[in-house]
């Protein structure tokens, strides 16, 4: 038991003494092994432990049994240890110490720069003081799962189940960076557990708060599960085709950049020329990439805006397949060769109309695009209120995913590296099909009711009911 308590300083082995007092002098003694008549009145435990300092101490507890005084002992032992560890300053910090030092960190550790803000308000919402002391206030090394799910029930009552995934993400990013500065040797979110929606609406009633009201924001009435049929991406382009493009609203070649490569918007934005081979003379020359095929390599870098410094093309990768290489479309490959004589001395392939050697504001993109859509009529007659620019990456997995084309190569294109994903959330649903049914149809499994009993009758041997 002490070797595996005190690892890094091991103590000798400890040794319990029963004890009897004197009657008359009231001094304590050590009563013999072989005496089983005398009553014990405690137990003595001692033993030496050699500290961080190299030094050796002897110490001893007394309990009633022997068990209590050896734990009092090994707790006595081992505050000795930590007094003696050099790393303990380290080990006192408090959460809330460790989330204000993760903020003045000159790097965070696994945090995109899209994501950063959003990260940094929720450490200042959910960990300080002010708003849960619970997890705040304790030491570093004291932070248990327990402690954890506690206190993720608690934001998901006051603010949502979604605002305390982003909590746990955060706290979890916390406790990476105290393990790469030595304030912590565990992460204990990992075990946590985040609330059910049954669990969060009971500890609501628990505590009589209200659910959170939430404004509709602007992917309110999006369909996640749809996509664009053909008629509809052409009566999209063809709208687009009428913007104007002094004022930035020239969509029509972004629209089909997202139509024909099915990449982000924000990857779409932080496209370079350089990140195209439209001849086949550039950095896909001398590669084993097909030379009849322009070649476009996206993945690494995103449009995001930075307090205090502004647009930036920052890096970002969401998988590790991001990185990738893809084969544009003949018609696209035009547009784009078309659109390099327009535009020959830029930098970014859809740049700032007002200046062009800086990239568009991706908030701006995305209202226009939604303004677009909802301008459009779709195939059912209604304004197409349910697409956004997503909604081209989406259109592009469901046709080659009905075309036959493989999952895996399908995510190639995509980047994603979990197919899961890829066909739960973008393959579109099809609400109303009979391709089970023909199916069904033309390779029956089992014989209809009817032509069982008419080959009962005309099998005399056949078993009756």
């Amino acid at each position: 038991m002490a070797a595996t308590l005190f690892a890094g300083a091991p103590p000798k082995q400890p040794r319990a003494y029963r004890q009897v007092r004197d009657p008359e002098t009231g001094r304590w003694r050590t009563a013999a092994r072989n005496d089983k008549r005398t009553k014990i009145d405690r137990w003595r435990a001692q033993a030496s432990v050699r500290l961080w300092t190299g030094e050796v101490v002897k110490r001893d507890a007394t309990a009633k049994t022997k068990d209590a005084a050896e734990r009092r002992l090994v707790g006595v032992l081992q505050a000795l240890l930590d007094e003696s560890n050099p790393a303990r300053q380290r080990t006192d910090f408090s959460v809330e110490q460790v989330v204000r030092l993760w903020l003045e960190a000159p790097e965070r550790h696994d945090v995109a720069a899209s994501s950063l803000s959003v990260y940094e308000s929720s450490a200042r919402r959910w960990l300080v003081p002010a708003a849960l002391p619970r997890v705040a206030k304790l030491k570093i090394r004291q932070v248990e799962p327990r402690d954890v799910s506690g206190w993720l029930l608690t934001v998901a009552a006051t603010a949502g189940i979604p605002t305390a995934r982003t909590a746990r993400s955060v706290l979890s990013t916390v406790f990476r960076y105290a393990i790469a500065q030595a304030h912590a040797s565990s992460n204990p979110v990992r075990d946590a557990t985040t609330p059910s929606q049954r669990v969060v609406e009971a500890e609501r009633a628990r505590l009589r708060v209200r659910q959170p009201t939430k404004r509709p924001g602007p992917g309110a009435n999006l369909d996640h599960s749809r996509a664009f049929s053909k008629a509809e991406v052409e009566r999209l382009l063809e709208a687009a085709c009428s913007t104007p493009e002094r004022r930035g609203d020239d969509l029509v070649d972004l629209l089909a950049f997202l139509d024909g490569t099915a990449v982000r918007l924000g990857a779409a934005l932080a496209t370079l020329w350089d990140d195209l081979d439209l001849e086949g003379d550039g950095w896909a020359a001398g590669t084993d990439l097909d030379p009849r095929r322009a070649w476009f390599q996206t993945g690494v870098h995103t449009i995001t805006r930075v307090a205090g410094v502004g647009l930036v093309r920052s890096e970002y990768g969401s998988t590790k397949r991001s990185l990738r290489r893809l084969a544009l479309p003949q018609d696209l490959t035009e547009r784009l060769r078309e659109r390099r004589v327009r535009s020959p001395l830029t930098a970014y392939v859809f740049p700032n109309p007002l200046d062009t050697t800086q990239p568009r504001e991706m908030s701006f993109v995305t209202k226009r695009v939604r303004r677009l859509c909802d301008s459009c009529v779709g195939d059912d007659g209604e304004p197409m209120t349910w697409a956004s620019s997503h909604t081209f990456r989406r259109t592009l997995v469901t046709d080659a995913h009905d075309a036959g084309a493989p999952d895996r190569h399908i995510a190639g294109q995509t980047g994603h590296g979990r197919i899961k994903v890829l066909q739960d959330h973008y393959i579109a649903r099809v609400p109303a099909s009979t391709v089970v049914a023909d199916l069904r149809d033309r390779t029956p499994r089992f014989a209809s009711v009817a032509d069982q009993e008419s080959d009962s009758e005309s099998d005399p041997a056949a078993p009756r009911g």
